[in-house]
Protein backbone atom coordinates (compact mmCIF):
# COMPACT_ATOMS: atom_id res chain seq x y z
CA UNK A 1 0.00 0.00 0.00
CA UNK A 2 1.38 3.18 -0.87
CA UNK A 3 0.89 5.64 2.02
CA UNK A 4 -0.28 9.41 0.57
CA UNK A 5 -4.29 10.36 0.71
CA UNK A 6 -6.27 12.74 -0.84
CA UNK A 7 -8.04 15.62 1.05
CA UNK A 8 -11.57 16.62 -0.44
CA UNK A 9 -12.55 20.05 0.33
CA UNK A 10 -10.84 19.57 4.21
CA UNK A 11 -12.06 16.06 4.45
CA UNK A 12 -10.33 13.34 4.36
CA UNK A 13 -10.96 9.93 1.50
CA UNK A 14 -9.63 6.69 1.93
CA UNK A 15 -6.01 5.73 1.60
CA UNK A 16 -5.27 5.24 -2.40
CA UNK A 17 -3.15 3.27 -4.11
CA UNK A 18 -0.96 4.59 -7.04
CA UNK A 19 -1.37 4.97 -10.20
CA UNK A 20 -5.01 5.73 -9.24
CA UNK A 21 -7.86 8.46 -10.48
CA UNK A 22 -8.60 10.78 -7.47
CA UNK A 23 -11.29 12.73 -8.33
CA UNK A 24 -10.98 16.37 -8.05
CA UNK A 25 -8.12 16.48 -4.83
CA UNK A 26 -7.14 20.13 -3.54
CA UNK A 27 -4.54 18.59 -0.51
CA UNK A 28 -2.57 15.28 -0.80
CA UNK A 29 -1.07 14.70 2.72
CA UNK A 30 2.27 12.10 2.43
CA UNK A 31 3.43 9.73 4.48
CA UNK A 32 6.00 7.90 2.37
CA UNK A 33 7.99 6.67 0.53
CA UNK A 34 9.81 9.58 -0.49
CA UNK A 35 10.71 10.23 -4.44
CA UNK A 36 8.88 12.48 -7.02
CA UNK A 37 5.56 11.95 -8.00
CA UNK A 38 3.21 14.03 -10.73
CA UNK A 39 -0.44 14.91 -10.76
CA UNK A 40 -2.37 15.60 -13.16
CA UNK A 41 -5.38 18.19 -13.77
CA UNK A 42 -7.75 15.37 -15.57
CA UNK A 43 -8.50 11.77 -14.86
CA UNK A 44 -6.28 9.06 -16.53
CA UNK A 45 -3.75 10.65 -16.39
CA UNK A 46 -3.89 13.86 -18.70
CA UNK A 47 -4.03 17.20 -18.63
CA UNK A 48 -1.37 19.85 -16.76
CA UNK A 49 1.06 18.05 -15.01
CA UNK A 50 2.36 19.09 -11.09
CA UNK A 51 5.51 17.45 -9.84
CA UNK A 52 5.93 17.12 -6.46
CA UNK A 53 9.50 16.13 -5.00
CA UNK A 54 8.21 14.00 -1.89
CA UNK A 55 11.59 14.40 -0.16
CA UNK A 56 9.35 15.77 2.98
CA UNK A 57 6.21 14.07 4.64
CA UNK A 58 3.55 15.89 5.39
CA UNK A 59 0.46 18.03 4.00
CA UNK A 60 0.68 19.51 0.19
CA UNK A 61 -1.99 21.95 -1.02
CA UNK A 62 -2.41 23.10 -4.21
CA UNK A 63 -1.51 26.69 -3.51
CA UNK A 64 1.49 26.33 -1.75
CA UNK A 65 3.97 23.45 -2.87
CA UNK A 66 2.53 21.95 -6.43
CA UNK A 67 3.02 24.91 -8.45
CA UNK A 68 -0.50 24.25 -9.52
CA UNK A 69 -2.33 26.74 -11.82
CA UNK A 70 -5.86 25.05 -11.14
CA UNK A 71 -7.29 23.81 -7.70
CA UNK A 72 -7.29 20.34 -7.95
CA UNK A 73 -5.88 17.12 -9.13
CA UNK A 74 -7.77 14.15 -10.43
CA UNK A 75 -4.83 11.37 -10.72
CA UNK A 76 -1.26 10.75 -9.52
CA UNK A 77 1.53 8.27 -9.98
CA UNK A 78 5.17 8.01 -9.24
CA UNK A 79 7.82 9.07 -11.53
CA UNK A 80 9.99 6.35 -13.08
CA UNK A 81 13.58 6.43 -11.17
CA UNK A 82 15.79 5.82 -13.82
CA UNK A 83 19.37 4.97 -12.68
CA UNK A 84 20.92 5.77 -16.05
CA UNK A 85 23.15 8.90 -16.57
CA UNK A 86 20.67 12.32 -17.66
CA UNK A 87 20.79 12.33 -20.96
CA UNK A 88 18.23 14.08 -23.68
CA UNK A 89 18.15 14.69 -27.05
CA UNK A 90 16.09 17.39 -28.14
CA UNK A 91 14.95 17.62 -32.29
CA UNK A 92 13.76 20.40 -34.26
CA UNK A 93 10.69 18.28 -36.29
CA UNK A 94 8.95 15.71 -35.29
CA UNK A 95 9.92 11.73 -35.68
CA UNK A 96 13.77 12.91 -34.99
CA UNK A 97 14.57 15.20 -37.37
CA UNK A 98 16.27 18.39 -38.04
CA UNK A 99 18.56 20.28 -35.93
CA UNK A 100 19.52 18.05 -32.59
CA UNK A 101 20.43 19.39 -29.61
CA UNK A 102 21.79 17.24 -26.68
CA UNK A 103 21.67 17.59 -23.31
CA UNK A 104 23.11 16.23 -19.53
CA UNK A 105 22.33 18.96 -17.52
CA UNK A 106 19.30 21.65 -16.23
CA UNK A 107 19.05 24.56 -19.63
CA UNK A 108 16.94 27.38 -17.61
CA UNK A 109 16.96 29.07 -21.10
CA UNK A 110 17.08 27.07 -24.44
CA UNK A 111 17.17 30.07 -26.57
CA UNK A 112 19.68 32.25 -24.71
CA UNK A 113 21.93 28.98 -24.62
CA UNK A 114 21.15 26.79 -27.99
CA UNK A 115 19.20 29.69 -29.94
CA UNK A 116 16.02 26.90 -29.23
CA UNK A 117 12.39 28.03 -28.26
CA UNK A 118 10.35 24.80 -29.69
CA UNK A 119 11.52 20.84 -29.87
CA UNK A 120 8.83 18.61 -31.83
CA UNK A 121 10.36 15.45 -30.78
CA UNK A 122 12.48 14.42 -27.46
CA UNK A 123 14.37 11.35 -26.66
CA UNK A 124 15.37 10.90 -23.11
CA UNK A 125 18.25 8.40 -22.98
CA UNK A 126 18.56 8.60 -19.12
CA UNK A 127 17.16 9.84 -15.96
CA UNK A 128 13.91 11.84 -15.82
CA UNK A 129 13.24 15.48 -16.95
CA UNK A 130 11.30 18.27 -16.69
CA UNK A 131 10.46 20.12 -19.73
CA UNK A 132 9.29 23.82 -19.29
CA UNK A 133 7.17 26.28 -21.80
CA UNK A 134 9.01 29.09 -20.96
CA UNK A 135 12.12 30.10 -19.88
CA UNK A 136 13.48 29.81 -16.15
CA UNK A 137 11.31 26.94 -15.47
CA UNK A 138 8.36 28.63 -15.60
CA UNK A 139 4.93 27.79 -17.48
CA UNK A 140 3.32 25.02 -18.09
CA UNK A 141 5.75 21.96 -17.39
CA UNK A 142 5.97 18.14 -18.70
CA UNK A 143 7.74 15.36 -17.19
CA UNK A 144 9.58 12.93 -19.45
CA UNK A 145 10.68 9.42 -18.70
CA UNK A 146 12.97 7.19 -20.52
CA UNK A 147 11.25 6.79 -23.38
CA UNK A 148 10.97 8.30 -27.49
CA UNK A 149 8.52 11.36 -27.55
CA UNK A 150 7.94 11.39 -31.55
CA UNK A 151 5.66 14.48 -31.27
CA UNK A 152 4.98 17.21 -28.43
CA UNK A 153 1.38 15.58 -27.77
CA UNK A 154 3.19 12.32 -26.89
CA UNK A 155 4.04 14.36 -23.51
CA UNK A 156 0.84 16.13 -23.05
CA UNK A 157 1.51 19.30 -24.73
CA UNK A 158 -0.47 21.43 -27.15
CA UNK A 159 2.79 22.72 -28.61
CA UNK A 160 6.40 22.88 -29.57
CA UNK A 161 7.13 25.54 -27.61
CA UNK A 162 10.52 24.76 -25.06
CA UNK A 163 11.66 27.16 -23.27
CA UNK A 164 13.65 25.47 -20.31
CA UNK A 165 14.42 21.69 -19.28
CA UNK A 166 16.07 20.30 -16.12
CA UNK A 167 16.51 16.80 -14.42
CA UNK A 168 14.62 15.31 -11.80
CA UNK A 169 17.00 14.27 -9.42
CA UNK A 170 16.32 11.08 -7.18
CA UNK A 171 16.91 10.95 -3.36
Amino acid sequence: MISYYCVHFRQMDDTLTQNQNWGLCSNVHFMGPVGSWVGYEHEHFRGRQYLWDMSDRGEYNCTDRWCGQGDSIASVRSVNQDTNPPRAQLFERQGFSGRKIELQDDIPNLMTRYNLNRASSIRVLGGAWVVYQEPNYRGSHYILERKDYNNFSDWGAQNSAVGSIRRIRFS
